[in-house]
């Protein structure tokens, strides 16, 4: 009898193989080979196909062999934006600002890797023109895409930053005028 592993079979980039019962008497069951096990490494349902052979089967009447499923479920993996702070420069908008987020993954199985995520500003603050002013807005990615191994191994979920756009130095400074002014009666600036 196959044994079904319905659950707790998490992808984890190794293969997996179901396992199986016999109700071989004694030390019967060391002489009875069982193939078609199943096995699986990616997510999904994969059926077994048991077969028992052995010469310790003449003492029993013909087996009887149920087969069962091995599921392997997603491995789940929070994408998480990491909060940075930049500096008013009076053309950036909130979009471009959040198309620089960096992100970290929690564990992914073996040489996995995220490369990108749509990054979405919301929650922003106020704009002129277009342009995001100085204050605090939130970055919420999505759509996590794989640069190594396969995205449907996976169920992520995702984890917003706040980003903060701080204030400018402005200066102003006079330009000087010690040259040119020659006295006309009129006001200079």
């Amino acid at each position: 009898n196959a044994v079904a592993s319905l659950s707790g079979n998490v992808y984890n980039g190794s293969a997996y193989t179901g396992s199986y019962t016999t109700t071989a008497l004694g030390t019967d069951a060391s002489g009875i080979t069982v193939t078609g096990r199943a096995s699986g490494t990616n997510v999904g349902t994969y059926g077994s196909s048991l077969q028992a052979s052995g010469a310790v089967l003449s003492n029993y009447n013909s087996p009887v062999i149920t087969d069962a499923d091995l599921v392997i479920s997603p491995k789940p993996v929070t994408v998480t934006n990491t909060s940075r702070n930049t500096t008013y420069d009076g053309v950036s908008s909130y979009s471009t600002l959040a198309s620089g987020t960096a992100f970290t993954t929690s564990a992914m199985a073996g040489s996995d890797a995220v490369s990108s995520a749509t990054q979405t500003a919301s929650g922003t603050g106020v704009t002129a023109s277009g342009v995001a002013q100085a204050g605090s807005f939130t970055v919420t990615p999505s759509a996590a895409t794989m640069g190594v191994g396969s995205a449907s191994n996976y169920s992520f979920s995702y984890a917003a930053s706040t980003h903060t756009v701080d204030k400018a130095n402005l200066t102003v400074n006079a330009v000087a005028s010690l040259s040119g002014n020659v006295y006309n009666g009129s006001a200079y600036t």
